[in-house]
């Protein structure tokens, strides 16, 4: 029996895992007038720092990763400086990269993965490293096979989903979770991509005892079959308690899905006010590059998401050269939409304020935070 029901699992297509909870849930609440008070906190100006890389909030301080020089910089709430740890190096005080960073409130213990090579530390909340090691993708095919045949549900087929934000997510105890994607010359979103877009996870379970993928979860939604766009095949997603909330680029709806059981528990979101949405559908990998700067910058999509227990804030960019919107969700209704400060995201919570950092971190002026309180939330 429990053979026969992975097989099943295994050929769940994107309509079938998709269509028993479709986004009817379009409730618009905005009875309570919401209001936001922003301070701007910047960061010392003297910290040796490539500026270049992200703002994450952990428990009551702030960790900026430098990209470039491997250095976790932690500061108060109020953006001063508490210490400087690692940097790139082979020592057992370096990391070998510092692209991407989770915490893990079960563990206490900092995940930091780098791109470059696919290794994973794993650091205590005094920032000293206990161990690292490369990703395993647990391969057991000859590349031959994996070729001739790629298999939806084996990691031989994909790879991990680098150069987008927020990909690494703390699952539970013992496993992450990181978006994946594809580029097998029979498995991909560019030409052919039927089979693809039907059948295509979305994240892989990184088992941390173990040190390697062993389980691959999650679809594309039926969109993608619909309209054929590569360049927005990223999404946004938060893992809290047993709920995975998932947003795609180019999707309006917002799925909760229950983590364990891998099934969708509800659809609900509504379009963000002033986006360009036509987006252009391509069919080669070559359309898709040439697009790829007029679909960031002409068209508009989704690009972040944060959850506050029953509060959902999404990100989104505007056809303005001003403003992007936040929308605010409570308990699957949507509260409020605002105009937002142009290329912002909010990245967490401490006490009773919200932080936004900028999406893209590549400046000295990009080191500054904004501090937000709502009232009436």
């Amino acid at each position: 029996m429990v053979v026969l029901f992975s097989c099943e699992k295994e050929k769940i297509t994107s309509k079938v895992y998709y269509d028993t909870q479709e986004n009817s849930n379009r409730k618009v609440n905005f009875a309570d007038k919401i209001r936001v008070t922003i301070d701007t906190l910047v960061a010392p100006t003297d910290i040796e720092t490539s500026f270049n890389g992200n703002f994450t909030i952990f428990k009551n301080s702030i960790v900026f990763n430098d990209v470039f020089f491997g250095y976790l910089f932690e500061f108060d709430k109020n953006l001063k400086l508490l210490s400087k740890n690692f940097g790139i190096g082979n020592k057992s005080n370096e990391l070998k990269g510092a692209d991407y960073i989770v915490y893990s409130d079960i563990t206490n213990k900092y995940y930091v993965l780098s791109s470059k090579t696919g290794i994973l530390a794993v650091i205590n909340s005094k920032f000293q490293k206990e161990k690292e090691f490369k990703i395993n993708f647990n391969i057991k095919r000859p590349m031959e096979k994996v070729i001739h045949e790629p298999l939806p549900y084996l990691m031989d087929s994909y790879e991990l989903d680098y150069g987008y934000d927020g990909i690494l997510k703390v699952f539970d105890e013992y496993h992450l979770a990181i978006a994946i994607t594809s580029s097998h010359p029979k498995f991909n979103g560019y030409f052919n991509s039927k089979f693809y877009y039907e059948n295509s996870r979305i994240l892989a379970l990184i088992n941390l005892k173990k040190g390697y993928i062993d389980r691959l979860i999650g679809r594309r939604p039926p969109l993608y079959l619909k309209n054929q766009l590569p360049n927005y095949d990223h999404f946004n997603y938060e893992i809290k308690n047993n709920t995975i909330y998932l947003n795609f680029y180019p999707e309006a709806t917002i799925y909760k899905i229950d983590k364990e059981e891998d099934v969708v528990q509800s659809a609900f979101g509504v379009q963000g006010s002033e986006m360009k949405t036509n987006y252009t559908r391509t069919y080669s990998y070559e359309e898709a590059y040439m697009r790829e700067f007029e679909d960031y910058n002409k068209y508009n999509f989704y690009n972040s998401l944060y959850v506050d227990d029953n509060l959902i804030f999404r990100g989104y960019s505007k056809n303005n050269t001003k403003k992007d919107g936040l929308q605010i969700y409570k308990s699957e209704v949507l509260i409020a939409d605002f105009n937002f400060p142009k290329g912002y995201k909010i990245i967490g919570k401490i006490d009773k304020a919200y932080y936004a950092s900028k999406n893209v971190i590549k400046r000295r002026e990009d080191m500054i935070l904004l501090k937000l309180k709502f009232s009436r939330l």
